[in-house]
């Protein structure tokens, strides 16, 4: 059995860093999965209005946002993603939630900038299961099997504003305090370039972990991947 340690994915200081990146205005899409997770965030929301069920309009600085619960599992998350960016013209993503622990250097509270996602439970399941990109499977004539399974989450940012969130991030990163689990206190610590593995399953597997830290994974949830995957389609960044 895993006892995966709780990470926090996006977190308010990750929202916080990216609208100050960000100097011209831009129409937000925020997304998580539970309640809790988008508790701290709505607290800091100005000008709030429901636009529609679930859907809360608000400003933070001169950006309009959007923010939503998406539902867990990446068919509910797909959706409202795209539901966001089609009825509310989304420029930028943001998913913001909590994630089981595979890369042993992270810990408890740490808080992770992911790059790279991908989804670990599509592919083909024969007498053992291969993993492939989304929309291939080669045993049947469709893709070839040497596309890649990661989507790249850097691709629609320009460099110079992922370089000043990252420097952002790190400035905030000072001001964070000891979260305590179980009796006993963390620093969070952040953690640039993660790699997150999305799949409609909640793991606690050790034989499914070791798979994924094969796979370069460092943090595991059921969401992620699934927002990159409709964010690319549509050509905006996540």
């Amino acid at each position: 059995m895993i006892k995966s340690k709780l990470l926090t994915v996006a977190s308010i200081y990750l929202f916080f860093n990216v609208f100050a990146a960000i100097s011209y205005a831009e129409t937000i899409g925020i997304l998580s999965a539970m309640p809790a997770e988008l508790e701290n965030l709505k607290s800091k929301i100005t000008h709030q209005k429901v636009v529609s069920k679930g859907i809360i309009k608000g400003k933070i600085g001169s950006h309009t946002v959007y923010v939503t619960l998406s539902g867990i599992g990446k068919v509910n998350t797909a959706a409202m993603t795209q539901k966001l960016i089609s009825e509310y013209q989304i420029n930028v993503l943001i998913f913001s939630g909590v994630a089981g622990g595979i890369n042993p250097a992270f810990n408890v509270g740490d808080v992770v900038f992911v790059s790279q996602a991908f989804q670990h439970d599509f592919g083909y399941l024969g007498e053992r299961f291969t993993m492939h990109a989304v929309g291939t499977v080669p045993e049947i004539g469709i893709g070839t099997g040497d596309e890649s399974v990661y989507f790249d989450l850097d691709k629609f940012w320009s460099k110079e504003l992922l370089v000043k969130m990252k420097k952002n991030a790190a400035q905030f990163a000072e001001l964070f305090t000891p979260v305590q689990v179980d009796g006993k206190d963390y620093l969070p610590a952040l953690k640039f370039d993660g790699i997150v593995a999305t799949g409609d399953q909640f793991l606690a597997n050790d034989v499914k972990k070791q798979s994924l830290l094969d796979q370069k994974a460092d943090i595991v949830e059921m969401e992620g991947a699934a927002v990159a995957q409709i964010a690319q389609k549509n050509k905006i960044p996540a």
